[in-house]
């Protein structure tokens, strides 16, 4: 995609349109390609990272902010739709982003307060969050 970006951008430059074109066009597709395996690697990490975990928990390690928002969402649907009053989010401490800063933790508490979700940091663990159901209005 990256090679395709840089021939289309050199095409222009030489004014050959068509050839551009072609580059784009093949740039455009490596994208939908690359975003159709995200997404699978997505679903395969989160599938991985869940698989024995209980229906009232969630892990979101290895994920992107966006991915692990789609996640997170679908989970708290799951949640309600079960009847479960609280949900527990692992989010991490942040010790494997590349400035050791936070990244899912703070979107995914903006998301939850977004959508009037009461949470609060676990006590005994900063890299978790507890959900409240009960109280959340429909999003």
């Amino acid at each position: 995609m990256k090679k395709c970006r840089q021939e289309e951008r050199s095409a222009r430059r030489h004014h050959r349109l068509k050839e551009a074109r072609n580059f784009a066009s093949k740039a455009q597709q490596h994208e939908r390609h690359m975003r159709i395996l995200n997404d699978r690697a997505s679903e395969v990490i989160f599938a991985e990272n869940n698989k024995d975990l209980t229906l009232r928990k969630i892990d979101l390690h290895g994920l992107r902010v966006k991915e692990a928002i789609k996640h997170t969402d679908r989970a708290l649907k799951q949640a309600r739709e079960r009847g479960n009053s609280e949900i527990r989010i692992i989010v991490g401490k942040g010790l494997h982003s590349k400035d050791g800063n936070p990244k899912i933790k703070p979107a995914i508490q903006a998301f939850l307060e977004k959508h009037h979700f009461p949470v609060e940091v676990d006590p005994r663990n900063i890299g978790a969050l507890n959900v409240r159901l009960d109280f959340a209005f429909s999003s």
